[in-house]
């Protein structure tokens, strides 16, 4: 077997999963309680922050660039115009130094990689084989992976990162006469890619005491960039330059800060010329999606919770193979079901004051997908037939 390739076999016996099993029960239902939990606040969230932007509509005014008037200080204001900044970013690690309203550093390291695949079997009786094969490769990685951690590390070795990924805000960014400081500047994206010099990559040689060469826009960590070798890396930088940008803040002088409304706080900066009304607009989208992702994982949690509350039948049904399969099979439509249910009753209530008729129509549905799997259930069944 190739020293890249590392196989272990384990059994595991009937009363053994068993007993997992029922330990697995427990936190099978804490992790229902956690999707629930993750749910009912994600909707107050989404709640809060939607009421939050539509207070930050009403009451936002216009401020100019040119000038602090004295009577909007405590206001929600609202500005667009051109971002700068009077001094370069620079990176203390590196040397890279560039004008910009921040300055993002990220590296890649080359270096060995742990993947691994199962094949589980089980026998007759309930027990269970399972098989599983750890493969060895050279690659990049944005993340140091630990290889002490492999399950070979021996001839896998990766050394200490040369750098790591860094963050770095103009710390004298202006919007007119207005001062942007490093927590708004930071949300600015930093999309245009750096193209470092000569000089850069020798400044950088030094510091690390390794050859480094320049290839398009990567500082190449190592001596040939056509044939990495272990612990070389690729360090690349990119750049929110100067540029249009747009705000809705609390005006305190010169300074923006957060602005308190009733439901949350109001700290918006985004690329671009925007009014009020699209920043509004954009700040609801954000949310939107991230109400979505948050709603996924409660529901995946729910499910997998449910799953392992029900996972005892299924393991007990395995002392005959097929018949663990066919109630596996049914423990996870039952899981998916009581997930959809959960999570559609919980999002309901939790819009209800808000938007009752969205709230409604979700209980509706949750009613017919319930109504809809205990009908497809009954069907399934055989029919008894009366014997005269």
């Amino acid at each position: 077997m190739s020293q890249n390739s590392f196989s272990t076999t384990s059994r595991t016996s009937w009363f053994q999963r068993l007993g997992a099993s029922l330990s697995g029960l427990v936190f099978g239902l804490v992790l229902i309680l956690i999707g629930i939990a993750l749910l009912g606040w994600n909707e107050a969230r989404s709640v809060a922050a939607i009421r939050t932007a539509d207070e930050g509509g009403r009451q936002v005014v216009a401020a100019q660039t040119g000038r602090v008037d004295p009577a909007l200080n405590g206001r929600l204001v609202h500005l667009s115009g051109q971002a700068t900044a009077t001094s370069p970013i620079a990176d203390p690690e590196t040397g890279v130094s560039i004008g910009g309203l921040r300055l993002v550093r990220t590296v890649e390291h080359y270096q060995w990689v742990e993947t691994s695949r199962s094949e589980t079997r089980t026998r007759l009786g309930g027990g269970q084989e399972t098989v599983t094969t750890y493969d060895y490769a050279r690659d990049w990685s944005p993340r140091p992976v630990a290889s002490a951690d492999f399950k070979q590390p021996e001839g896998h070795a990766n050394p200490s990162p040369v750098l790591a990924d860094a963050d770095h805000p103009a710390t004298d960014a202006r919007l007119g006469v207005y001062r942007l400081d490093r927590e708004m500047v930071g949300r600015l994206p930093a999309a245009t890619p750096v193209n470092p010099t000569q000089a850069d990559a020798t400044n950088l040689s030094s510091r690390l005491g390794r050859p480094v060469v320049v290839t398009g826009d990567v500082l190449y960590v190592g001596a040939n960039p056509a044939a990495p070798q272990v612990g070389d890396a690729r360090v690349r930088y990119s750049v929110a330059p100067f540029g249009p940008v747009s705000v809705m803040a609390r005006q305190d002088g010169d300074r923006l800060s957060p602005y308190r409304a009733r439901h949350g706080s109001v700290f918006e900066v985004r690329t671009g010329l925007l009014d009020a009304a699209a920043m509004v607009r954009q700040v609801k989208a954000d949310n939107q999606v991230m109400s979505w992702l948050l709603r996924l994982a409660g529901f995946v949690a729910v499910a997998a919770g449910a799953g392992m509350v029900l996972n005892p039948l299924r393991v007990l049904a395995d002392v005959l193979p097929l018949a663990g399969s066919i109630v596996g099979v049914g423990t996870g439509l039952v899981s998916l079901v009581f997930a959809v249910a959960v999570s559609g009753v919980v999002i309901a209530l939790s819009w209800l004051a808000v938007r009752p008729v969205v709230a409604v129509l979700c209980l509706a549905i949750v009613g017919a997908a319930v109504v809809a799997a205990i009908v497809l259930k009954r069907r399934g069944r055989p029919q008894a037939v009366a014997i005269s």
